[in-house]
């Protein structure tokens, strides 16, 4: 509930000062308390991360199942907040800290994944490919979801299109669009 002191504003470390307790004893007795607790556990540096992303064999990819916020049960602090913000970040954040240029990282974004995995006729624009395109203003867009709203879409988003359909207009999402379609390595979504 909202009194939970176990919540995304503190860390494990936090918790444990707060208690006089080791990190491991006082995940020993969260754990105790709610066996199904979650964690979100950052792994890499941004040093590290920078290196990562710079290397020319890399494309920026999310692995998480984002879902419209309406219809995304709770509890909130199940997502992390770059199931929604992973490519405003490196957009914003790497492209403008010079870690990468906006044409390279929108090719770690989109050709360079789809001929990685061998999906045909996407990735890029051109004729006889299917259209899934998003228009962003690079001076409004913004990662806006955080750990304590992690359901945020980012700012700045235009338009998007899938299979040629919009699914943003003018910043607004579009309700029942379902123009997407599962895609496997090497196929194009036939």
């Amino acid at each position: 509930g909202d009194e939970d002191p176990v919540s995304a504003e503190n860390t494990l470390a936090q918790l444990a000062e707060q208690e006089n307790v080791s990190p491991s004893e006082m995940a020993d007795a969260i754990l105790a308390v709610d066996p199904n607790t979650r964690a979100q556990v950052e792994m890499v540096s941004e040093q590290r991360l920078r290196e990562v992303l710079a290397w020319s064999g890399s494309v920026i990819a999310n692995d998480a199942s984002a879902r419209d916020p309406e219809n995304d049960p709770p509890p909130n602090r199940s997502r992390h907040p770059r199931a929604y913000g992973t490519f405003a970040r490196v957009l914003t954040h790497h492209v403008d800290d010079g870690t990468l240029s906006l044409p390279e990282t929108v090719a770690k974004m989109t050709s360079q994944p789809a001929r990685a995995l061998g999906i045909q006729d996407r990735g890029v624009i051109a004729e006889g490919y299917y259209a899934d395109i998003v228009l962003f203003d690079p001076q409004m867009l913004a990662d806006t979801a955080t750990y304590t709203n992690p359901r945020a879409y980012p700012e700045g988003v235009v338009h998007v299109l899938i299979n040629g359909e919009f699914a943003v207009r003018d910043g607004e999402l579009l309700p029942d669009v379902r123009a997407g379609r599962v895609l496997r390595s090497g196929s194009n979504g036939d």
